[in-house]
């Protein structure tokens, strides 16, 4: 059996963020994040065959963004500071880009 192994993604202030919203149109997805230096960036995802995740997840402080292949593309998952909040939020898409945000 093949083992997966994941990697780190996204920006190096992730680490911290908190979640401001999770949006989705078709086969787009945004996540609204505000890192603890107060910087508003935006994580937009492209080709997204699916997300998952808590519907309260705004609030919740992102520990890393992981990332690991799939058959339908990336699986991108923010990992959380407090793991008894649920399920982390998944996002299976072709890929990211970071955008930072003017609040």
């Amino acid at each position: 059996m093949a083992r997966r192994t994941g990697s780190y993604a996204g920006p190096d202030d992730l680490n911290g963020a908190t979640i401001r919203a999770v949006e989705r149109s078709g086969s787009q997805a945004v996540v609204h994040l505000t890192t603890d230096e107060g910087r508003a960036i935006a994580l937009r995802f492209a080709g997204v065959a699916a997300l998952t995740g808590p519907p309260d997840a705004v609030g919740e402080r992102v520990h890393a963004l992981l990332e690991t292949e799939h058959l339908d593309g990336t699986r991108f998952v923010f990992v959380a500071w407090e793991s008894h909040r649920g399920p982390p939020i998944e996002i299976i898409a072709v890929g990211f880009a970071e955008v930072e945000e003017a609040w």
